[in-house]
C-alpha cells in the first residue's frame, strides 16, 4: 500500500518528467496523507499534461456524499476493472501523481519503524492513479480527487511490504495519461516490467503524525543524529 508520501519539487523538475508548467513556487510537503489536496498531472482538454489540485481518496461522480465509509486513497491494480468506483475512471480518467518518496511501516524488534523509500536517481517518480470529479448537488462546488494504484512490490520493497504504488515509466507517462490509449496497452502497464532501482532506509518515528513536515523524512539516519 502506500498510505503516506512525500514530494518536493520546482519548476524544472515538473518540466522534465512531465512536460508541464508549473507556476508556483517550489513544493515541499514531506509528509503527505490521505485527505490532502497535492498537484496531481491529467490530460486537459487539449490532450495535453497539466497539473490540477486534487485530495487524494477517491471520491466517484455517483457518491451522495464527499466521504466514504470506506478508504478509497489506493486501488488494487487486481481489481481495477471488476469495481465500481474504478473501472470508469481506469478507462478515461488516468493520472500521475508526482513523488519524491513514500513511506511504509515494519515491525522491528517488536515496535512499528517507518522507512523511507525513494528512487535510487533521488528524481521524482510517477505513481499511476486514477480520479473522478465529483459535484455537490446543493453547492454545484467541485471536487477533484484521485487514488494511487499498488500492485505486487518488488525487490527491494517487498523486504518491508507486500504492495507498492505502482511506478509509470518516464517513456509511457504519455501513453497512460491518455483516454485514447487502448485498454490492452494499460493492462500492461500495471504490471511492472522491471525492478525500479529503490534505496530504502528507516526513518525517523514522527513521520507517524502527519502534521509533521520535515525534509530530513527523506535523509539517511546519519542525518537525524547531526541535527
Amino acid at each position: 500500500m502506500c498510505g503516506r508520501y512525500a514530494l518536493r519539487a520546482g519548476t524544472q523538475d515538473f518540466a522534465e518528467l512531465f512536460e508541464v508548467v508549473w507556476d508556483g513556487p517550489t513544493v515541499e510537503m514531506y509528509n503527505i496523507a490521505p485527505s490532502a489536496q497535492v498537484p496531481v498531472i491529467a490530460m486537459d482538454a487539449q490532450g495535453q499534461p497539466c497539473w490540477y489540485s486534487m485530495r487524494w481518496g477517491l471520491i466517484p461522480r455517483w457518491a451522495q456524499k464527499p466521504r466514504l465509509p470506506y478508504s478509497t486513497f489506493n486501488i488494487r491494480v487486481e481489481n481495477i476493472r471488476y469495481k465500481p468506483i474504478s473501472r470508469g475512471p481506469i478507462v478515461s480518467s488516468r493520472c500521475l501523481v508526482p513523488a519524491s518518496a513514500y513511506y511504509e511501516w515494519k515491525v522491528v524488534n517488536s515496535k512499528k519503524q517507518p522507512f523511507c523509500i525513494r528512487p535510487a536517481h533521488l528524481g521524482l517518480m510517477a505513481f499511476a492513479g486514477i480520479f473522478d470529479q465529483w459535484t455537490d448537488p446543493s453547492t454545484g462546488e467541485v471536487l477533484l480527487s484521485f487514488a494511487i494504484l499498488t500492485c505486487q512490490a518488488l525487490p527491494p520493497v517487498n523486504s518491508i511490504h507486500d504492495r507498492m504504488p505502482l511506478v509509470i515509466e518516464r517513456e509511457k507517462i504519455r501513453s497512460w495519461l491518455s483516454p485514447l490509449t487502448p485498454l490492452p496497452d494499460v493492462d500492461d502497464m500495471m504490471i511492472p516490467s522491471k525492478p525500479m532501482e529503490f534505496i530504502v532506509f528507516p526513518t525517523s518515528p514522527a513521520v507517524g503524525k502527519a502534521h509533521n513536515n520535515d525534509s530530513l523524512f527523506m535523509q539517511p539516519p546519519e542525518c537525524f543524529n547531526k541535527s
